[in-house]
């Protein structure tokens, strides 16, 4: 028998029975779908950060749905809802009941954001901001050192920057408190989405494109020879980051992306020409270099966050290796 449920039927259910000796659930709700009888497991989460495991316990039956109900939950904590077998319901409306045999499936839409959050964090509205990138490459490397002075001192950006960010990022519900200083997060692939919505690599940094009568090769020997700080970013330094994971990477590097401290410093030593055009060198002007956030391999090479946001914040084929990049770094983050 296969029956789809309206929602209000719903409306009609009985008043919970408590299960005192079950701490994975909360409640039964009896719910009598067609000639079938169900039961609505219900694991209440008092605030919307209350973390979820896996709906597998001895008291599930084929006629039991587990449900979590919250005040609120956001988008990436109804997914994570999902991945892991629950069905969801919260206070706004947002609503997911599924169950196999009978067929049922009830979804509804609510509020698209915390409605007890605080009120959107003034002076930054985007994170098109090249600290920006930085405080959340920070975040997603050490995803519980989310207080705002000590991301300002790893990071090399200003506190005001790292709080206003980090206040964003919570409007947004993309951290989770800890009950401490930092912060957690669920999501690393949706965060790293979120920044590329507004970083670019070349307009965030004021990247510029020249070439060099020295080669692209001979323009980094010269760097390195000549002491300036400099990391790689782009598809060379992608290509020594899938090496490192013993990945073959398809796409050779047809360009050179650097982060330099000093431009001007840059286009003398490595006899750089501007051209605006065609020039297979572009150089990005950064203070972080100067915290020593980079690879001091050879070349110096930024971290592999930061080479995928760059990447995908880019069209084509440099888009497509971040991302896969991405889809890598976040499985290795949740395995380690």
């Amino acid at each position: 028998m296969q029956t789809v449920v309206p929602h209000n039927t719903l409306n009609s259910l009985a008043i919970p029975r408590w299960l005192e000796s079950n701490p994975t659930f909360d409640a039964l709700m009896p719910w009598t779908v067609g000639d079938s009888g169900l039961e609505l497991a219900i694991r209440i989460a008092l605030t919307a950060d209350t973390p979820l495991a896996r709906a597998e316990d001895p008291h599930l039956s084929p006629t039991r749905i587990p449900v979590v109900i919250a005040p609120y939950l956001s988008p990436t904590k109804r997914q994570q809802a999902t991945e892991l077998g629950w069905s969801y319901w919260d206070a706004t409306g947002n609503m997911q009941i599924r169950h196999s045999e009978p067929l049922v499936f009830i979804e509804r839409e609510g509020a698209a954001r915390n409605p007890n959050a605080s009120s959107k964090p003034r002076g930054l509205s985007s994170l098109k901001g090249r600290g920006a990138a930085r405080v959340v490459e920070y975040l997603l490397s050490y995803p519980n050192r989310g207080a705002a002075r000590d991301v300002a001192r790893e990071t090399g950006v200003g506190v005001g920057t790292a709080s206003r960010v980090i206040s964003l990022l919570r409007y947004e519900n993309f951290l989770a408190e800890t009950g401490g200083a930092g912060v957690r997060i669920d999501d690393h692939e949706a965060l790293a989405h979120r920044l590329v919505q507004d970083y670019s690599f070349v307009r965030s940094n004021r990247a510029k494109r020249y070439y060099s009568n020295l080669g692209r090769e001979g323009a980094l020997m010269a760097l390195q020879r000549n002491g300036v700080r400099h990391a790689v970013t782009g598809l060379r330094a992608a290509a020594d980051v899938y090496a490192m994971w013993q990945r073959p990477m398809a796409l050779p590097s047809a360009d050179l992306w650097l982060y330099v401290t000093d431009v001007n410093e840059a286009e003398r030593v490595a006899s750089l020409v501007p051209d605006a055009r065609g020039g297979d060198i572009l150089v990005a002007e950064t203070p972080w270099l100067e915290s020593g956030n980079y690879y001091a391999s050879n070349p110096p090479r930024a971290y592999p966050w930061r080479v995928a946001f760059d990447l995908m914040s880019q069209p084509g084929r440099h888009a497509a290796v971040g991302a896969d990049m991405l889809k890598e770094l976040v499985k290795r983050t949740s395995t380690s």
